[in-house]
């Protein structure tokens, strides 16, 4: 018999938006989310995310968070974008730098299959 070991799931977010309430506390976007109430606050203090500080605790409009969450996925796609373009134009830079062309046939050439033999131990002529 074989032990195996069950990892449980990572905690994940929701699903679906779709029966997102009118207006959340932070604890609920937390669990939405799949992060901490902590991690929530903070990024309401910063103003990462749209809420209102009522007394002690945040009311955040659904509404708005989705909005929030749409435009900031929207802004770190574009910022991973340019830092990889960045990235391909610093290293095509550098390629130049070093005298490597884009497309130098030599480097893309297959090489050849066949296996050098090497030279026979047994040939020698002292008999040993």
């Amino acid at each position: 018999m074989t032990s195996e070991t069950v990892v449980p799931p990572p905690a994940t977010p929701c699903a679906s938006f779709d029966n997102i309430p009118a207006v959340l506390d932070s604890a609920q976007v937390a669990e939405l989310l799949g992060c901490t109430k902590a991690t929530i606050e903070d990024l309401l203090r910063r103003g990462d995310l749209p809420g209102v500080k009522l007394g002690r605790g945040w009311c955040i409009p659904g509404a708005a968070l989705i909005q929030r969450l749409n435009d900031m996925a929207t802004e770190q796609a574009e910022e991973r974008r340019l830092a990889l373009v960045q990235q391909m134009t610093s290293a095509s830079a550098r390629a130049r730098q070093l005298g490597v062309r884009d497309h130098d046939p030599a480097a893309t050439a297959p090489r050849s299959s066949r296996r050098r033999v090497p030279p026979s131990l047994n040939g020698g002529s002292d008999g040993r």
